[in-house]
């Protein structure tokens, strides 16, 4: 009888305890507005895909999810605010490709792209394109090269700047093709895309919102795509890597929380995220900003991706030399 009344005691003990702070927490969340933080000033990309899949989001959770914008530093000062903000769900980053590459190029950055954040998921992938001016008469990549490599001096390649990611694909297609090129920063990818319809660069690379109207106007010709595949928007245009196998780089866009957000609510964010990419209406309004809505992974796939990709960029980054103030 004893026995049996101190095994009832042990049980009613157990049910009366709390629940661990991480399954408390899944349990309650959401119960208030989560913020996502966008490191870039709204009108551009990021934004927009911030904008989209939040609102998306945001049915899912059945709590609303509101774009922050804090932009400065390439995205390094939202990054580094979200870093440090708890753990607990209720403060997210929408990164991207820079955030990674950032660490390489500035001298101080205060958060590591790995162990600062624990990932959600993906968001999009925003494919960039290779251009050359009409007037050049070269019609492929494999043209290109063969004309590059034939050349007196390095072909100079135009991009939004310093230590962007078209800048580090350039120095992918330098060191893989391989193809002597010279880097011309421009203020941005507008003024870029014009000096390649100027006919003052012999190569562009920039994001294809960019670069198709001119390809449409018969300014530019687009050679070929940065993804591992062709793209549906533009199926007759091939991928870099038909011509150099294993090239792949196209920027993504994705959504990570600081380091420490409990398992469970990673969990329920993913699955608000997954419903979000996989929305129709999602997806038309991403591919009509040039933007790829990302196949789903769960968080931990989505954890060594990010590690992968900061490893891949990290060591392009290093060996271009670029630094950034």
């Amino acid at each position: 009888m004893q026995g049996r009344a101190f095994g009832r005691r042990i049980v009613l003990a157990g049910l009366a305890a709390p629940l661990l702070p991480g399954v408390a927490a899944a349990q309650e969340f959401p119960s208030r507005p989560v913020r996502a933080v966008v490191g870039f000033a709204p009108g551009g990309g990021v934004d927009l895909a911030a904008r989209v899949v939040t609102r998306r989001m945001g049915e899912a959770l059945r709590q609303s999810v509101v774009v922050e914008n804090r932009p400065g530093a390439g995205s390094t000062l939202a990054a580094a605010a979200v870093a440090r903000a708890d753990a607990d769900g209720y403060t997210l980053m929408v990164g991207e490709t820079g955030m990674l590459i950032a660490p390489a190029l500035y001298r101080e950055v205060r958060y590591d792209p790995v162990a600062s954040f624990a990932p959600v998921g993906r968001i999009a992938i925003a494919p960039l394109g290779l251009a050359v001016p009409a007037g050049l008469g070269v019609t492929d990549l494999r043209a290109a090269i063969a004309r590059a490599q034939a050349a007196p001096r390095p072909w100079r390649y135009a991009t939004p700047g310093v230590g962007t990611v078209q800048h580090l694909v350039g120095e992918m297609l330098r060191g893989t093709a391989p193809m002597p090129l010279e880097h011309v920063p421009y203020r941005g990818g507008a003024p870029a895309v014009t000096a390649a319809i100027a006919g003052e660069i012999e190569l562009v690379i920039a994001s294809l919102p960019s670069l198709l109207p001119a390809v449409a106007a018969g300014a530019l010709r687009l050679l070929a795509v940065t993804t591992a595949t062709r793209l549906e928007s533009v199926p007759e245009v091939p991928a870099v890597a038909e011509v150099l196998p294993g090239f792949d780089a196209a920027p993504g866009i994705f959504l990570v929380a600081p380091a420490g957000t409990p398992a469970p609510v990673l969990g329920t964010l993913n699955a608000a995220l997954g419903a979000a990419t996989t929305d129709a209406e999602v997806k038309r309004a991403l591919l009509a900003a040039g933007l790829i809505a990302a196949t789903p992974v769960d968080a931990a796939a989505m954890a060594r991706e990010i590690a992968a990709e900061t490893a891949k960029w990290t060591a392009v980054a290093r060996a271009s030399g670029a630094r950034l103030e």
